[in-house]
């Protein structure tokens, strides 16, 4: 529940994301996309901010164990990629579902690239076109916005329009704010 409440005040902060107060996707929506192994965790500025061994279940969902390098912490977490219809198969909605009692969900954008990373991005719900199913709320502390999504199909057309933009060519680069990178070993001082 805390890890939720913390998602969602970070989710805020950023001027607002995408998120639904009920559970929208489940078992049948899953992408069973194989990403078993060990990675490294990058924060947005690049440094590796952990080190993360993930599992793909049966069901779909990927659980993940990151360990902190300075003190040992570990998290765990279970998140769900769901293929966006009439996308390139490379970038899915994620859905982190860490928390088997919470009742809604946050949504961001996953990437997978050639390479095997997984690329999240952060939803802007300020640069969301409406969709039916869809309402944008205003948060006071930021005075931005936030989308609260009561259809499968509403979150489905969003990602499609993130996806686009994402796959776009910009002047300017945009910034995943994590990244998971297979970890082959070979940095790790010889050990």
């Amino acid at each position: 529940m805390l890890r939720a409440l913390l998602a969602v005040i970070v989710c805020l902060a950023l001027t607002g994301c995408w998120m639904s107060e009920h559970r929208i996707f489940g078992e049948g929506d899953w992408a069973h996309v194989n990403l078993t192994g060990k990675y490294k965790r990058e924060a947005a500025n690049g440094d590796d901010d952990a080190s993360v061994v993930l599992s793909t279940q049966p069901n779909g969902l990927i659980v993940g164990t990151a360990t902190a390098p300075k003190d040992g912490k570990t998290e765990r977490t279970v998140m769900g990629l769901v293929s966006i219809p009439g996308g390139s198969g490379k970038y899915f909605v994620a859905v982190d579902r860490s928390d088997p009692k919470d009742t809604g969900d946050i949504y961001f954008i996953a990437h997978l690239t050639d390479d095997n990373e997984l690329d999240m991005f952060m939803p802007d719900c300020e640069g969301t076109a409406p969709v039916q199913g869809m309402k944008a709320e205003k948060i006071e502390v930021t005075d931005g916005l936030s989308c609260t999504f009561t259809t499968k199909a509403a979150v489905m057309a969003a990602a499609l329009q993130a996806e686009k933009f994402l796959s776009a060519s910009h002047v300017i680069g945009i910034v995943p704010f994590g990244r998971l990178v297979p970890d082959d070993g070979s940095d790790d001082g010889g050990k």
